[in-house]
């Protein structure tokens, strides 16, 4: 085989404006792995890279499903909120919740945590941060937070500005290894040293991993055919521009077209001049628009699985979807369940710390409560009960609607149960599974109409039907007899 008919290697440049020249030469290619499409491909991380804080960043600000992932799950885990509540007292107690949320709003907690959770699905972690009464020098935050201290406002701070700054190195100690003191950048070269008893770390997985990280691949791949479809579409509506340079052209003459910026924004409704042997056509789709469709609806699906959110939810149509759009919900805010059940002990974390400084009143109870005023104003506050002795639930307040259809066919369900349980229990005793108060003067105390219950006429059968069949026909039989007399 002679040299010229030789195979030669491919030389490959990727330009900024998303061309690929390919040329014989003896160099290598430099590659094109599949990335975050940027403002010249610089930014987000290529497809199966590492990915840094930083990226992370990038793709919750950038790319719409992981803005849903991070800052909209977010928002939702606390749009409604919760109540706290006394699990001791029958039908709960109002005053607690009032005395809960009042001090809980002094705070700004609702803002706080969320933000929180934000900067915890970004990075993996989150650490929030109290600052008390104890100590009015920031120096000072290196020491043990003293005890019934007074919360006076907390911070969120995102992984990336935390680091562990010493450890307990007490092998006897049940902080082994743990964190004692965490820096935290404050922003302008400053720092904070604070102890770990005046922090709490916001960490809803195990596996301390931000929610994109296991999605990652997926979401890069969405925003590369979101990019290519606008691309694809600006540039040609149909195909891609192929440019055939005459044969002898070198790599200096290639590179020189190239850095002229000649070629770099042809599309369908631009021209081009070609001399000699030079060739240009659109090559692909030939004048036939692809449909990227199943491409997105593959990338969804994959997103929905790792994510746990289903695919119509990430798309956005659940509002006008009829079919399965309750189902979809109900599943969504499934998972905002489990994220909320995981926050309760960093709730707890503020609502038990307030209450020990006497900061919320009407929680658990102590010996002074049933003390007399005039003896109480005697009673120091360290008869507080204490917080091994504190008791009571978080209720979170379901964001879950039903629509106005489903809400009136769970009302006549409803409606019709009562109509049953009424052949055979008292109007009082319906009412009192309705939290209704009984009737006056003793009027609902008695049946309406003596009938087996549901569970007894399960037991009599068919003889029961038969006989009251029977009945009846003999009692209409008897009634139109009595009719054609009259």
């Amino acid at each position: 085989m002679s040299k010229e008919k030789e195979a030669k290697p491919l030389g490959i440049r990727v330009t900024k404006d998303g061309g690929l020249f390919i040329h014989p030469a003896a160099d290598t290619s430099e590659g094109s792995s599949i990335r975050i499409p940027q403002v010249s491909t610089a930014l987000g991380v290529g497809f199966g890279d590492e990915i840094s804080d930083a990226d992370r960043e990038f793709a919750a600000s950038r790319e719409p499903v992981a803005h849903f992932l991070t800052f909209n799950m977010a928002a939702d885990v606390f749009d409604k909120w919760f109540i706290v509540d006394d699990p001791t007292s029958e039908g709960g107690d109002p005053k607690i919740d009032e005395a809960v949320q009042n001090a809980l709003t002094v705070l700004n907690a609702k803002q706080i945590l969320t933000k929180a959770l934000e900067y915890e699905r970004i990075y993996g972690w989150s650490l929030l941060v109290g600052s008390f009464s104890d100590v009015n020098d920031v120096q000072n935050l290196e020491k043990p937070l003293r005890e019934g201290s007074q919360l006076l406002q907390l911070a969120a701070y995102p992984k990336p500005k935390v680091q562990v700054w010493t450890k307990d190195e007490d092998e006897n100690s049940e902080k082994f290894g743990e964190a004692v003191v965490y820096k935290i950048e404050r922003g302008a070269g400053a720092f904070l040293y604070v102890h770990y008893s005046r922090c709490q770390l916001v960490k809803t997985r195990t596996s301390g991993k931000g929610v994109l990280d296991p999605i990652w691949d997926d979401l890069t791949c969405g925003r590369n055919i979101r990019w290519g479809a606008s691309q694809w579409m600006y540039r040609t509506g149909g195909g891609f521009p192929v440019i055939k340079f005459p044969p002898g052209t070198t790599k200096e003459k290639l590179e020189e077209w190239i850095d002229s910026n000649a070629f770099a924004n042809l599309m369908a409704r631009t021209y081009i001049g070609i001399t000699g042997d030079m060739d240009f056509k659109f090559e692909g789709a030939q004048g036939r628009a692809l449909d990227p469709q199943p491409f997105f609806h593959t990338n969804l699906e994959q997103i929905a699985a790792g994510s746990g959110v289903p695919e119509p939810i990430l798309r956005g149509a659940q509002a006008g979807a009829l079919t399965g759009s309750e189902v979809n919900q109900q599943q969504y805010y499934k998972v905002i369940s489990r994220i909320q059940a995981s926050l309760e002990p960093t709730i707890r974390w503020i609502v038990d710390h307030m209450y020990a400084a006497g900061q919320i009143k009407g929680l658990g109870s102590s010996i002074a409560d049933t003390l007399p005023a005039k003896v109480r104003r005697w009673i120091k506050h360290d008869v507080q009960p204490k917080l091994e002795s504190l008791t009571y639930k978080i209720e979170w307040v379901s964001a879950f609607e039903l629509t106005e259809l489903d809400e009136a066919n769970a009302e006549l369900l409803k409606e019709r149960a009562n109509e049953t349980r009424l052949q055979y229990m008292t109007i009082d005793e319906v009412r009192k599974m309705n939290e209704l108060e009984p009737l006056p003067n003793g009027e609902g105390a008695s049946l309406q109409k003596k009938q087996p219950s549901p569970i007894e006429f399960m037991e009599q059968g068919d003889s029961f039907l038969v006989t009251e069949i029977g009945k009846r026909s003999k009692s209409n039989t008897s009634s139109g007899q009595s009719k054609a007399e009259a």
